[in-house]
């Protein structure tokens, strides 16, 4: 079994082997062990609680950091801390369920110590506060997470935006504190889309940054409060030490802080920033081959190098267009992803695009172009020109600001990209020398 991160590692690993780029989504790995219930408090004034908050890591299922709650019994000794991200990766049907957007996550804990170690074992930097809470706060917590611990509602329909580890200790917080919180974050807006947050996270990791880019539908772009924003561990660790404590009547406490006494338990660097960006991977690996085979061809005719890296352009992008947009069709058609449907991306990036992949092929194999009169170039021919139609849609509601789904850097990098392959390899006369 794996745990928050270890679960996003194994299924953002699939979620980037499946899409060629990337969904969703990244915690820290935690205890494994399953405990049949927590161990329940006799004093709750002998009860610490603490927020632990890993950043972000240099492994993709570490991008979005960790969030774990510590709870620290000085009456019998007991140090637990209690994670919302296991999954069980051999459930029966797990992968099935997780390509159709069912992702099941449950509650787990264990010691403390293993979550400092782990800390260290993926050089994640990991902070730790502790939590300004009442007695009776401390209970209302408590008997929460003891609920949550039951068979019953242990497990829990996770949704990478809105349901996570993270977003369940910020709703566990508002409980305890009646509320609260949301009523203070709820009202103010932080300025940023989920989004802004998902390309922010994934900086030093480009090729899959673009490629949730390209995946993610409208429903990411809705700006979001402060609340939404505390889906990201290190943003609810940012609001929350904003907040004041509170005590049992919902009014602050003069002079205290929500969160306090803050202690590094694990130093080390984040990951840097990438100096190129996934969308000039593309351009490196298709746009550039397609730009030199009609260099080749049109001032040395060189045909048969221009066709074979021509064609190398459309195994490229025709393999990885092919894929996502097979993968965007079948989840709108048969999958209950919310953040994947109706993508606007769709008027450019089409199942049929594997067919360039296989022209391409033939290219590099052939040494030639497809020839115009054949069936596969009348058919090639058909398809380019109804692509290079919707590329125009595309650019046209994007740039008329008609679409609520931010398209911006796709269609900017990708349509002259798609339209600059699919044309080099259906239209070869164009590219030819003029006769003197």
């Amino acid at each position: 079994m794996l745990d928050c991160q270890g679960m996003n590692s194994a299924i953002k690993r699939l979620f980037f082997v499946m899409t060629v780029l990337s969904v969703m989504l990244s915690l820290a790995f935690a205890q494994t062990a399953r405990y049949p219930q927590p161990p329940v408090p006799r004093d709750m004034s002998k009860v610490e609680v603490y927020l632990g908050t890993r950043d972000i890591g240099h492994p993709i299922y570490s991008k979005y950091g960790h969030t774990i709650v510590r709870v620290l019994d000085t009456d019998t000794g007991t140090d637990i801390g209690y994670n919302w991200g296991t999954f069980d990766f051999d459930a029966p049907g797990f992968v099935p369920n997780f390509l159709r957007g069912i992702l099941i996550y449950y509650m787990s804990f264990g010691p403390w110590n293993d979550e400092v170690e782990i800390s260290h074992m993926e050089r994640q930097t990991t902070w730790m506060e502790r939590v300004n809470l009442t007695d009776t706060q401390k209970k209302r917590l408590i008997d929460r997470i003891i609920w949550q611990a039951r068979p019953e509602n242990v497990n829990y329909p996770y949704l990478f935006f809105y349901d996570n580890c993270s977003t369940r200790v910020r709703d566990l917080f508002d409980l305890a504190v009646g509320g609260q919180i949301k009523t203070r974050a709820d009202s103010r807006m932080s300025g940023k889309t989920y989004r802004d947050r998902v390309m922010e996270h994934n900086e030093s990791a480009p090729f899959f940054a673009m490629g949730q880019d390209v995946i993610l539908n409208s429903e990411p772009d809705k700006k979001m409060t402060e609340w939404d924003d505390m889906f990201v561990p290190g943003k609810l660790r940012d609001y929350l030490l904003t907040m004041p404590a509170f005590d049992d009547q919902g009014l602050e406490i003069p002079g205290q802080t929500f969160l306090s006494e803050t202690k590094t338990l694990a130093k080390y660097p984040r990951p840097e920033a990438s100096l190129i960006n996934g969308y000039m991977m593309i351009w490196i690996y298709s746009g550039l081959p397609a730009l030199l085979g009609l260099l080749l061809l049109k001032t040395t005719r060189r045909h048969t190098q221009a066709a074979r890296l021509v064609g190398l352009a459309n195994i490229t992008l025709g393999g990885l267009w092919g894929f996502i947009g097979i993968f965007l069709a079948a989840s709108w058609t048969f999958g209950s992803h919310t953040v994947l449907p109706h993508n606007a991306n769709l008027w450019m990036i089409w199942p049929v695009d594997a067919l360039y992949m296989i022209v391409g092929f033939i290219m590099v194999l052939k040494g030639d172009w497809i020839a115009a009169e054949s069936r596969l170039g009348m058919v090639l021919e058909v398809l380019t020109k109804a692509h290079l139609i919707g590329i125009i849609i595309l650019c046209g509601l994007t740039w008329t600001g008609f679409l609520e789904q931010n398209t911006t850097r796709v269609v900017g990098w990708f349509a002259p990209l798609t339209a600059l392959v699919w044309s080099s390899s259906s239209f070869k006369k164009f590219f030819l020398p003029t006769k003197s």
